[in-house]
């Protein structure tokens, strides 16, 4: 997919974002691939950070520190909602992750407030960022025009 992208868009940053258990993805793409075969820059948005006690939901939640983040060596945006009630993806925590990316030339953290909430706490509302998306994908974007190319 990169080098799909880094064809169909030339000269134009290409960036992982993985959002809730999908920040795994973004990390461990990151971590594991470099140069013009690996992103330009990772953004994590609503990231699981927590492993889940019961077992049966544990098969379920990837933990994004589950990949190497000391091997990643880019930009990289960290985007949380301050009242996202999901129980793996608790926003205290994530403050301390930044220092995690000890090889990444940035790391920048974006808390978010506002939106509306939701009865299904992993999926939707605060989680989601559910009635500021635009707000939040702007700032998203901007921070990755800010990149130095």
């Amino acid at each position: 997919v990169i080098e799909f992208l880094r064809k169909a868009a030339p000269g134009k940053p290409v960036c992982l974002i993985g959002t809730s258990n999908g920040s795994l993805s973004a990390t461990s793409g990151a971590a594991l691939l470099k140069g013009e075969k690996g992103p330009d820059c990772i953004v994590l948005t609503s990231s699981v950070n927590i492993k889940p006690k019961s077992s049966i939901v544990a098969r379920f939640a990837h933990v994004f520190t589950d990949a190497d983040l000391a091997q990643i060596t880019v930009p990289v945006l960290i985007v949380h909602h301050k009242n996202d009630p999901c129980s793996h993806t608790p926003f205290e925590p994530m403050l301390a992750y930044v220092k995690a990316f000890t090889n990444a030339p940035k790391v920048d953290f974006i808390a978010v407030e506002g939106g509306q909430g939701h009865f299904d706490a992993c999926n939707r509302g605060h989680h989601q960022f559910l009635g500021i998306e635009r707000e939040v994908t702007a700032q998203i974007a901007d921070w990755i025009k800010s990149l130095p190319r």
